[in-house]
């Protein structure tokens, strides 16, 4: 939504480097989560339009790997995959090391296999640097500033360096196909901020 591919056509493939991703791409989003408001209705959320400027969204798209090979199976039933770029603020897109519908979960902590650099079926360097821009400090504290009236009601200490620096971001790719959908719910206790 909101790419507008200016007079000229799209940019040519070999642009989307990880070197196309700059601090001011991340400074763009930065501005884009403090200038949106905060709807209350039904309950605290932010819709940002353009929440990446439109260069990164052109890089994005080509970059998206085209099947489902690289992505992991989150269940055993429907049609949803995954394919992690950040875990635990470790960067990097990886496959889960796990049979499908199963837990990623080994000794309190997920499990899994990075993918070569030089794979040709997932853009590693791209998504790479991607999570460490997209998942970085300056983000982070830019949705939870506009989120801190309700991430206060959690602590009154939310936004000190002490809970701010515990805090860490999982990312990753996923692609829901042949008609999957989930209903209302509620996310984990120990999800702060949740960006779709």
């Amino acid at each position: 939504d909101g790419v507008d591919v200016q007079a000229g056509g799209e940019r040519p493939e070999e642009w989307c480097t990880a070197d196309s991703l700059t601090d001011f791409h991340v400074q763009y989003t930065v501005d884009r989560i403090a200038s949106s408001p905060v709807t209350e209705d039904p309950y605290p959320h932010l819709y940002i339009n353009n929440i990446f400027h439109p260069e990164v969204y052109l890089c994005m798209i080509s970059s998206l790997p085209t099947s489902t090979k690289m992505y992991t199976p989150l269940f055993t039933k429907g049609e949803r995959y995954s394919l992690q770029i950040m875990e635990d603020n470790v960067v990097g897109p990886a496959v889960a090391n796990r049979p499908k519908g199963t837990s990623t979960k080994k000794d309190g902590k997920r499990s899994f296999e990075f993918i070569p650099q030089n794979n040709t079926d997932v853009n590693v360097p791209f998504w790479t640097k991607f999570a460490k821009l997209f998942g970085s400090d300056a983000i982070k504290l830019a949705f939870m500033h506009k989120m801190s009236r309700t991430l206060l009601l959690r602590t009154p200490d939310a936004l000190k360096p002490k809970n701010t620096d515990q805090l860490h971001w999982n990312m990753a790719l996923s692609r829901d196909v042949t008609g999957y959908s989930i209903g209302p719910h509620t996310d984990s206790y120990g999800k702060w901020v949740t960006v779709l």
